[in-house]
């Protein structure tokens, strides 16, 4: 019978804590960001949207954002910001876009990033139009394609 105490007194005091941790990472808020998808031309405008999934709509939330390039021309302090991306300087440079919440409960975490590849196709020139599958015919054609990017 002492054993058996033992045992239970034991396991309580082993696995409580895990089963306390457990309930405060499930009311923790969920934050994510949206943006713009893929490759983005320098000096375009890209919008990012903080979203929250949090079962306690009485959270008093207060956004941060910040870029790791380009500038934020509005939004700051909101759940949407709007970043114009570098010029083409930064082109095939990485744009990231943080935001950081203030007022989830202890614990929680409160930042999100979403990152964007910024390419500008400096003198991209247009050599041909395919329609339908490659041919036989259309095969020398793609070999001059192939040369001319050499």
């Amino acid at each position: 019978m002492k054993n058996l105490l033992a045992i239970i007194t034991l396991s309580l005091i082993l696995f409580t804590p895990i089963v306390a941790q457990t309930d405060v990472k499930s009311a923790c808020p969920q934050l994510s960001i949206t943006g713009p998808a893929g490759v983005f031309n320098p000096g375009e405008v890209a919008t990012y949207i903080a979203e929250i999934d949090s079962p306690d709509d009485s959270l008093n939330i207060e956004y941060v954002w910040s870029v790791s390039s380009g500038r934020i021309i509005s939004g700051q302090g909101t759940r949407t910001v709007k970043v114009e991306q570098p010029g083409s300087e930064a082109s095939g440079s990485n744009l990231t876009a943080t935001v950081e919440v203030k007022g989830f409960p202890e614990g929680c975490p409160t930042t999100a990033s979403e990152s964007i590849i910024i390419c500008f196709p400096e003198g991209a020139v247009k050599l041909d139009e395919f329609y339908d599958a490659l041919t036989v015919g259309n095969h020398s054609t793609l070999d001059n394609i192939i040369a001319a990017m050499r």
